[in-house]
Formats: structure tokens, sequence, C-alpha cells
């Protein structure tokens, strides 16, 4: 009796053993898992996702394992075009928590022109608005920033921006389906591919 119960015990350990290793390896579909420690502090990492449903999966996931914000491609109906672009700023500051003379670094890297200050935001193109909202984003500080797709369809003087106010975030995660030229192997533009902007540097999400 007694060798029965521990040969139980064995496959039950060894059963145990196994579903781990394979949830580890493989983790069950629609689940994203990663682990935000892997994301090393300073810098870029882009994950390639065509799917979403998969992208706000992974979005999910991470901002309930971490301290994080979450910037999303913006459109012209996020913005109030019923006041100056000056007050419209001064406003996104206050949201935050800032004082607009904190965020003069930011400013000073994106070159807005004193003379667009004055102008109703419904006057000032769509991408200055948005390099506004990320430059206000970014000034606050917080351990991780997730970008949805936040470039897709810009210009090149855009993601020139954009990419002068990353680095002053501590880290970035984009998940996008749209940004740099990538060359999937596989065939497959469904299938998701991770790897850092950082030379040799890979991420798994798990």
């Amino acid at each position: 009796f007694l060798g029965l119960v521990l040969y139980l015990l064995v496959i039950g350990a060894i059963s145990i053993y196994t579903i781990w290793w394979r949830l580890k390896i493989e983790p069950m579909e629609g689940v994203p898992v990663i682990s935000v420690k892997d994301l090393q502090k300073g810098k870029f990492y882009f994950y390639y996702c065509k799917n979403p449903e998969q992208r706000e999966k992974i979005i999910q996931h991470t901002q309930s394992i971490s301290n994080s914000a979450v910037l999303r491609k913006v459109s012209d109906d996020f913005f109030d075009h019923g006041i100056s672009l000056r007050c419209w700023y001064r406003y996104m500051c206050s949201l935050e928590g800032l004082n607009p003379k904190s965020t003069t670094e930011f400013l000073k890297l994106i070159g807005v022109k004193a003379t667009d200050w004055n102008l109703d935001t419904a006057n000032v193109d769509i991408e200055t608005l948005a390099i506004l909202y990320l430059a206000v984003k970014i000034a606050k500080q917080v351990d991780l920033y997730i970008y949805d797709d936040f470039t897709k369809g810009r210009t090149r003087r855009f993601e020139t921006l954009f990419n002068l106010l990353v680095k002053k975030a501590p880290t970035n995660l984009y998940i996008g389906s749209d940004m740099f030229d990538l060359v999937n192997s596989s065939g497959d533009l469904n299938e998701s591919i991770v790897f850092s902007i950082d030379p040799g540097k890979r991420i798994t999400f798990r």
C-alpha cells in the first residue's frame, strides 16, 4: 500500500512539473505574459503585432503588473478645439499635476513655434498636438511607457520628435503594427515578433 502511495505521489509530481514546464515554454493561447524586470531601464523595446486584440491583452497585462502609462495613437477628436494652444497645454499639465515651467526642456526639444501658442487648437496640426501631449506625459515620469501604434501613419518629422522625447523616458515599450520595416521569416503577417532596438538584445514576453 505504501509503495502505491509513493508511486502516485511521484507520478503526480511529474505531471505537475510537466504542466508547469509546458506553460513556461508555451503559454496558453490568448494569454500574454511579460516579465517587466526583463525590460532594462533606459532602453526602448518594440513588440511587432498586427492583431489589435493581442496588443490590447499585452497592454492590459503589463499595466496590471507595473507602474506604467499607456499612450495610444491620438485622433483629432481627442482634443478640445475651443481654446488656444497655450491654454490647452497648461490644462494638460494641470491634469498630470505638472507645472508648465517644468516642461521647458521638452518644449525646446520639439521646437513649437512661439506664434502657435495663441492659435485656437483647431488651427494647429494634429501632429503638433500629439507631440505636446506626449511631452506632457513623459514629463510626469513613470517607470514604464507603453505606446500603442502611437506613430502609425505619422510623418517622418513626427517620428523624429517622438524619438527625441522617448529618450527622456525611463523605459519604453512600443507595441505596434507599423513602425519599422520588419522582415517576418515565416511570411505570416499576423505572427508577432519581439525585439529591441538595442543591437543584440531580445526580450521574451513570459
